[in-house]
């Protein structure tokens, strides 16, 4: 039964990387600034609108995420693959590293913004931060601050 518990953990590990990895690269093309931009203007709405959207169907996705991740552990608690304490603990563990990546989100949001207007300042075109071209952001293949960083 150990051996199971330890797959079992191993597999979800692996199955939150996955999906974080994929969450990521969705949310580098679909929250620059430029892309929202021309949804906004494409549909005649503000960015404003345009953005929270893309936040409420962010929040609908996660939410069912989570309630099948609740569900396949409940079924392993049926199975007797796990108990409820460690099912308990499996989901506190994932709340807790999905706060911290809110707050990395905020700090690396907030670094972004100092950046932007540190460049804006001193009159500096932010596609020069990080290599000619690319911006500050993932953009056209390009190095940069990260994904979901383009300015």
């Amino acid at each position: 039964m150990n051996k199971k518990i330890v797959i079992s953990v191993l597999t979800l590990a692996l199955a939150g990387s996955a999906i974080m990895a994929v969450r990521t690269s969705a949310q580098g093309i679909f929250s620059g600034d430029n892309f929202i931009s021309t949804l906004a203007q494409k549909f005649g709405k503000s960015e404003d609108e345009v953005k929270t959207v893309f936040d409420e169907v962010r929040n609908e996705r996660q939410a069912e995420m989570q309630t099948q991740q609740e569900d396949r552990l409940t079924q392993a608690v049926t199975d007797g693959n796990l108990t409820e304490d460690q099912k308990q603990l499996i989901l506190a563990k994932k709340a807790e590293l999905q706060t911290e990546r809110q707050a990395d989100r905020q700090m690396r949001q907030t670094h972004q913004q100092e950046l932007k207007t540190w460049a804006d300042d001193l009159g500096i075109d932010t596609q020069y931060l990080f290599g000619f071209g690319q911006g500050m952001g993932n953009k056209a293949g390009g190095r940069g601050f990260g994904s979901g960083c383009a300015m």
